[in-house]
């Protein structure tokens, strides 16, 4: 397909994706940016994109980059954390990595339908998945289909056979570790990744995860989604740590409940400090919570449990966004969200896919 020099720069400088994602091949953008052109003003549509903006804000800059600063925390004391420290600290990241790359994904997105195009949904609930096949088809979904269309594929895809259609898996996986960075450790998550996808495969065989296989004839829903939840949190602990050995020792770290005994659940003040954001405890400091020797922890379980819920239960933001228009009480919330994002613009962390 020829370009022009237009059309090419248009395409590669597009700054809604152009951090974040999702991957959109020309074609796809070309369609999008021709609708600009017919687009004609429709209020609803324009305020479901700020709602998804703010959305997208709010979990990036009041979720995420608050959890962000517990994550640092953990992972800058690895060695004198305790279980309970080291299981809340790789906890915290799931839902990191999470908020921050669906949140840009999301503003994104916004912006564009403010305008009248679209970029696809490159996020589907992914912390919901009942295995890892459900999840690959939830988590960076653009990365899914290019991996699919220009590795997999080509490598022969499915139609060679059983044993050269798992080294296959595999081969996409160690490619996606390599795709987020030279570390060993991203190499290894990568080699997790691709060996519980080969099992899981293997067992359910090729019917699509949503589909009821045996395995789902005997496995609980919620229970399957919370093994999941399990293996890709562990695996995140190796794409997060600097070093294998630093992932290493956080995975040792969550294990030795029975050597602490009762003091395996103790919370260290390092890391509950880590969620005193202001906007919050000044709301507490009014109230008896305060004075209480657990005050300090409300905030902590506060944030975390908003993060569970937001990814184990809620609807994602596309879908909220999708279908409910901006009413009134909603305008308030949105703008109550969007003035304390702005508020806590000064403490925003890096994208952290910029590093990738």
């Amino acid at each position: 397909m020829e370009l022009s020099a237009l059309e090419y720069l248009s395409y590669i400088t597009f700054f809604p994706k152009i951090l974040q994602g999702p991957i959109v091949r020309y074609t796809d953008m070309k369609k999008e940016f021709t609708k600009i052109h017919d687009l004609k003003w429709n209020t609803d549509i324009f305020m479901q994109a700020v709602m998804l903006f703010v959305l997208g804000m709010t979990k990036k800059v009041i979720i995420a980059d608050t959890l962000a600063i517990a994550v640092d925390y953990g992972y800058g004391n690895i060695h004198t954390l305790t279980p309970m420290d080291a299981l809340l600290t790789a906890i915290c990241y799931s839902f990191q990595i999470y908020f921050d790359f669906s949140g840009y994904c999301d503003m994104g997105r916004g912006i564009c339908q403010m305008v009248g195009m679209d970029l696809p949904v490159n996020f589907e609930s992914p912390y919901k998945a009942r295995n890892i096949d459900d999840f690959w088809k939830r988590w960076h979904m653009s990365l899914t289909t290019f991996f699919t269309k220009y590795v997999y594929i080509p490598l022969g895809g499915n139609r060679k056979g059983n044993i050269r259609t798992y080294i296959n898996f595999m081969i996409v996986f160690i490619l996606s570790g390599f795709w987020h960075g030279a570390g060993f450790t991203f190499i290894v998550w990568g080699i997790m990744h691709g060996l519980l996808y080969v099992i899981t495969r293997a067992t359910t065989g090729k019917k699509a995860a949503i589909e009821k296989t045996r395995t789902q004839k005997f496995i609980p829903y919620p229970i399957a989604m919370i093994f999941t939840f399990i293996f890709v949190t562990i695996a995140w602990v190796f794409f997060r740590a600097e070093t294998l050995q630093d992932a290493i020792s956080l995975v040792y770290a969550m294990t030795r409940f029975k050597e602490y005994g009762a003091a395996a659940l103790m919370i260290s003040n390092g890391f509950i400090k880590c969620f005193q954001i202001d906007e919050l405890w000044y709301i507490f400091k009014i109230t008896p919570i305060a004075h209480m020797t657990w005050g300090p922890k409300v905030c902590m379980w506060f944030i975390i449990l908003i993060s569970a819920g937001l990814a184990f239960i809620s609807p994602n933001a596309a879908k909220l966004a999708d279908k409910h228009k901006v009413n009134v009480p909603g305008a308030i919330i949105l703008a109550v969200l969007m003035v304390w994002s702005i508020i806590k613009f000064a403490n925003v962390s890096t994208y952290i896919y910029l590093g990738f």
